[in-house]
């Protein structure tokens, strides 16, 4: 072959741009051909549904590796599951505990799973910088410091996302510098990998929840002025629960949260009440496809039929917020607001109370959501939260008590908070009143989530 002879490559090659996508293209016909039936809102999201009518299996894909779950006795869901291993020649097949796009998963006895980061977290490093380099603090990074203050920023970004929410505000402030870093900001990268490293610990938690009876919790946060340049930042917290969580603030209940965001308000806003009204109208995007979601897995044909904008208004939904000021305006029979941008904000949210959605206001403390949008926030109840797979929208003994309430540990909960445990003893106190208007492996029979999978490598 001559030097310099141009080549025309017949088939994706591994390692060109386009392969990914051939691959893709590849399986979801495979999958299409086996029964499945790919999402209308998520096209990496493909459902398994038996003659019946009910989703026995699920399947997500993140390039080329495949995170599955299978009704553990359902005949179609084990049959495909054994027609997949023989359709795809797998490079590791691994069920019950196996690692996926950096998380470990564990299925327990009960269903249960765990899911932490230690392999990941033990295998990445803060840079080595010199002492007489830290002393030039303002000065800018030199290209080979540059590239490595950009592959750390991509890895600590990939654990704020999958699994560790208190580092997200960070994260989020430095990956913002990432175009022009100085040497201080990479020092301060560097006490935010070992922040990581140390939360090496933590794990979420999913516990099985029936699929008929879920709702759609959305924590909202914002703070206010915070930012350079009069900026504010907002974050959320999505998660799914039990529909009684919405009306029984005696007990704490199952919530396995599914999405955690944090960013800048793209504009300056005038107040905290402005900075939190935004931040909650993202909230409600988030609410809304999650409901899709949702109703789309109780029956696939939603999405192609005429009632694709009423199913998903039968799954109730909340928005919580910590701020009196918001709450006030997202229920009061009218709306007073002097900002006019804000009054329209206000408006929208107000709108969607009315699609099966209610407000709610919980204390400062037990904002899971708090560490999104500011640094140094003590997290240990979000922890607590992600740990036991439950919450409250009640007072909750295990909040720190920042204003120090007396809050009495009822004998129920002593030991993690569980559906159905009682928070605190009955008679107190309930949240504030409201206004009517799974992503993840979700239960099926008798509360039973799905088996969880496999993985494959290309």
């Amino acid at each position: 072959m001559p030097v310099g002879a141009l080549i025309k490559a017949l088939k994706p090659i591994y390692g060109f741009t386009d392969a990914g996508r051939a691959f893709w293209l590849k399986l979801r016909d495979k999958l299409l051909g086996l029964g499945f039936v790919q999402s209308f809102y998520e096209p990496a999201l493909f459902y398994l549904v038996n003659a019946k009518g009910e989703t026995v299996g699920a399947l997500c894909s993140h390039v080329d590796d495949l995170l599955m779950a299978f009704h553990p006795t359902d005949e179609l869901a084990q049959r495909t599951r054994e027609q997949m291993i023989e359709l795809f020649e797998f490079g590791s097949w691994k069920r019950g505990e196996f690692t996926y796009t950096g998380r470990h998963f564990t299925q327990k006895e009960d269903f249960s799973i765990e899911i932490d980061m230690k392999e990941f977290l033990a295998a990445i490093a803060p840079v080595r910088v010199a002492r007489a380099r830290k002393l030039e603090r303002t000065e800018p990074l030199e290209a080979h410091e540059h590239a490595q203050y950009r592959s750390m920023i991509g890895q600590a970004a990939w654990c704020t996302r999958m699994l560790l929410p208190q580092h997200a505000f960070d994260c989020s402030q430095l990956a913002g510098k990432a175009r022009a870093p100085t040497v201080d900001d990479l020092i301060a990268l560097n006490s935010l990998i070992r922040a990581c490293k140390k939360s090496a610990d933590h794990k979420l938690r999913i516990v099985g929840m029936p699929l008929d009876r879920l709702c759609v919790v959305g924590a909202s946060d914002a703070a206010f002025d915070n930012l350079p340049e009069h900026r504010s930042q907002a974050g959320h917290i999505i998660g799914v629960a039990p529909a009684e969580i919405l009306d029984d603030h005696e007990s704490s209940h199952s919530f396995v949260p599914m999405e955690w965001k944090t960013g800048r308000i793209k504009r300056v806003v005038r107040s905290t009440l402005a900075a939190e009204a935004y931040g909650m109208g993202t909230t409600a995007e988030g609410l809304e496809w999650f409901r899709a979601i949702l109703a789309e897995m109780k029956d696939v044909s939603v999405p192609h039929g005429p009632e694709c904008r009423t199913k998903p208004m039968l799954i109730p939904g909340a928005l919580v917020t910590d701020a009196k000021s918001l709450y006030d305006v997202m229920v009061a029979d009218r709306l007073n607001v002097a900002d006019r941008r804000l009054s329209l904000e206000a408006a929208l949210i107000r709108q969607q109370l009315k699609s099966n959605i209610q407000a709610k206001w919980v204390r400062s403390e037990q904002m899971i959501a708090d560490c999104l949008t500011k640094s140094g926030v003590d997290s240990s109840y979000m922890r607590e939260v992600w740990r036991s797979a439950s919450w409250t929208l009640g007072p909750d003994a295990r909040a720190p008590s920042t204003r120090k309430r007396a809050l009495r540990v009822p004998e129920s909960q002593q030991g993690g908070g569980h559906f159905g445990r009682k928070t605190r003893p009955s008679g107190e106190g309930s949240s504030r009143g409201e206004s009517s208007g799974e992503g993840g492996l979700s239960g099926r029979e008798k509360g039973k989530p799905a088996e969880a999978g496999a993985r494959m490598d290309v």
